[in-house]
């Protein structure tokens, strides 16, 4: 079964980020809920949790299973990652060049240890460490400490479906819990923890969706009491959590939000759900990792442009901007319609590169590391049973 609602709600979410990280004094940041859609990273670690538990949760019986597990998931999240790495490292190659060799004006230095691209934070990042409390800030591709986190918390679940058969639900709460109380002891923006907490968010979000999951499996035949009126307030409930609750303790709600959600559209029963099944929707969700990890990639060329059109011109256009009591380095103009254009075209930018991406970079790398996964059983397969049970082994097609 797959729950096409939901992979088109993942696409949504993805954009929905995209816009939030686009900094620039405009009309489309002045609304709150763009202001505050950091929030749907919680979407995602949530909603991961559900289609995990869903596809795995059966499946993981013995450590060779979840060995091939991990490598699938590496296989879906590393090989995308790591190229959109290597594009940074190469554009700040070509700046330090620039600046050495042609003596070209850089309003940053290339490769500097206390910016945004320092040498040393690259092996935290090949390693997928960066969002595991390693590091002390961000940098390079900031929003992938969101997949870092993700792939750990994979780990854990291959550990807990493999170990655990009897009482599963309950240390998928014991470790969501344990997750909502590091945050809320701990995190000092709400719910926007990324580098320092972002393993514990994740685990938090992750879980809670496995719950979900095992809610929505003792009623398979259950049924929304009223789909069209359910959907139509989920969404307004979306709008309205995320425009209010900014980086308050209220935050920390997200995931029980985005669970409800979850749980709802799971069901396609709804004007909303038929709505999300036409094919563009599908498209932004078979592309939303894509969309996720090359938005900043997108972000750091524009910032390039930016910074030297500001040479060249010799007017401002970066500026210190205090928004919801943090100062945030972002885009200035007089002409404010000029910055809602570029705002719309970045988004236009993102989905075509990240069409691409998922065409040469996301299937290829996944199907290979499929490939590797099919190996690794095959050969357990030949150790366990002998050679005639190769057969026998089915791969998976998600």
């Amino acid at each position: 079964m797959r729950f096409r609602v939901l992979d088109s709600w993942r696409g949504i979410a993805a954009l929905c980020v995209v816009l939030f990280h686009f900094e620039a004094v405009n009309d489309i940041r002045a609304l709150p809920f763009v202001r505050n859609s950091y929030l749907f990273v919680d979407f995602f670690f949530v909603l991961s949790g559900f289609v995990i538990a869903h596809a795995y949760g059966d499946r993981l019986r013995s450590p060779l299973e979840a060995g091939q597990f991990i490598v699938r998931r590496f296989g879906r999240v590393w090989p995308l990652h790591i190229a959109v790495l290597g594009a940074f490292v190469a554009l700040e190659a070509l700046k330090f060049m620039l600046a050495s060799q042609a003596h070209v004006a850089t309003t940053t230095a290339a490769f500097a240890p206390d910016g945004s691209t320092p040498p040393a934070g690259l092996p935290l990042q090949a390693l997928l460490l960066q969002g595991t409390g390693l590091a002390d800030k961000l940098t390079w591709n900031t929003p992938s400490w969101s997949i870092s986190a993700e792939f750990w918390t994979y780990i854990v679940f291959a550990l807990v479906v493999t170990l655990q058969t009897r009482h599963r639900p309950i240390a998928f709460a014991g470790l969501a819990a344990a997750g909502a109380i590091l945050l809320v002891s701990f995190a000092q923006h709400g719910m926007d923890a990324t580098y320092d907490l972002g393993l514990p968010r994740c685990i938090f979000g992750f879980f809670i969706g496995c719950l979900v999951y095992w809610a929505r499996q003792r009623r398979p035949a259950a049924r929304l009491p009223n789909p069209e009126r359910d959907e139509l307030i989920a969404v307004a409930a979306i709008v309205a959590f995320v425009s209010i609750s900014g980086r308050t303790s209220l935050s920390f709600a997200a995931p029980l939000i985005f669970a409800a959600v979850v749980y709802i559209f799971s069901f396609e029963a709804g004007p909303v759900s038929r709505l999300l099944t036409w094919r563009p929707f599908q498209n932004l969700g078979r592309w939303s990792y894509s969309i996720y990890m090359v938005q900043a990639l997108i972000i750091f060329v524009i910032g390039l442009a930016v910074s030297e059109l500001q040479r060249r011109l010799g007017v401002t256009l970066w500026k210190n901007v205090l928004e919801d009591g943090t100062s945030i380095r972002m885009i200035v103009s007089d002409h404010v319609i000029l910055l809602d254009v570029l705002h719309v075209a970045y988004v236009v930018v993102v989905i075509a590169v990240a069409a691409m991406t998922y065409r040469w970079i996301e299937e290829p790398g996944r199907r290979y590391f499929q490939r590797a996964s099919d190996k690794l059983a095959s050969s357990g397969a030949v150790d366990r049973r002998g050679p005639t049970s190769v057969a026998c082994q089915t791969s998976e097609s998600r």
